[in-house]
């Protein structure tokens, strides 16, 4: 046997060997590190949402997941934010409701949040549009129906009141929410017109109103209350769902999918597809 070539050869192999478990241990080292990293760039925060049955998710089959904070908490994983997501909305809720909460109930979430996302003012004109709905039922489908002037004409005061209300309250909201958190960056929502696509109109002996158009004209009334409110304050942003909805190729309310109350198209809550135009929204926001 070459002495010299059994040794040569085996010096080359152990060399093999050793730079092979180098590379090994290197290559799981930088495994490690790099799993290390992605951990250390994971962060955390905290989110409140606050105000009415859009935000709750009300009308979703699973609100607890197809609701859009849900689906905000899981588009802000995938961006390596842990986000404790906290939903106080409660159905119904108008500006004044929501004003008392603030001052009277405990939120304690809210002193936490990096982020406040608000869903206010479509209460202060739904309730007295369904109110009317309810009493003036004939006067959505047939102009044969028993609908006064006077009954629209208090109709219309009603809507009035809710605007001021709103106007007044909704400083009022901002103030309350930074008395409890100064820091927070707070989004608000412009408010949606659920009738825009329904055929529906009102009829009285001397009119003859088209839901879309009667919605629209107070919506933007409330909505230019939520504009101004931006440039008072630079810690707020807005997420102009109105505008988002009416450029949708799909349908994103349940007036326009064919949910259906009392055998009339007049659900006005926001579907999956909603939902999730409404956390694509606001998501781009909240990385700001």
């Amino acid at each position: 046997m070459n002495l010299k070539k059994f040794f040569r050869g085996s010096f080359a192999g152990v060399l093999s060997v050793l730079f092979l478990l180098c590379g090994c241990t290197a290559q799981r080292n930088a495994s490690n590190t790099a799993s290390h990293v992605q951990e250390s760039e994971m962060r955390s925060a905290c989110m409140t949402v606050l105000g009415d049955s859009i935000a709750s998710g009300h009308a979703l089959s699973n609100p607890q997941k197809q609701r859009y904070s849900e689906l905000l908490d899981q588009m802000l994983l995938a961006e390596n934010i842990d986000c404790v997501v906290t939903n106080y909305a409660g159905n119904g809720m108008d500006s004044d409701e929501l004003l008392s909460a603030l001052k009277n109930q405990n939120y304690p979430q809210l002193v936490n949040a990096d982020w406040v996302i608000v869903s206010i003012g479509a209460n202060n004109l739904l309730g007295a549009t369904m109110d009317f709905f309810y009493d003036h039922f004939s006067s959505l489908f047939s102009s044969f129906s028993e609908l006064t002037d006077d009954d629209y004409t208090d109709f219309l005061n009603e809507l009035e009141k809710g605007i001021t209300q709103f106007q007044e309250e909704l400083p009022l909201i901002i103030r309350e929410v930074r008395a409890q958190n100064s820091d927070c960056r707070i989004i608000l929502q412009t408010v949606y017109n659920p009738f825009r696509d329904t055929k529906l109109s009102l009829y009285a002996p001397e009119l003859s109103v088209s839901l879309n158009e009667l919605s629209m004209d107070y919506i933007e009334r409330i909505n230019q209350v939520i504009w101004q409110l931006e440039s008072a304050d630079d810690g707020i942003l807005i997420a102009d769902v109105l505008t988002a909805f009416a450029q949708s190729p799909k349908d994103c309310v349940n007036t326009q999918s064919g949910r259906k109350l009392f055998k009339l198209p007049i659900d006005p809550h926001p579907n999956q597809n909603g939902h999730r135009l409404i956390a694509e929204l606001i998501l781009p926001l909240l990385l700001r």
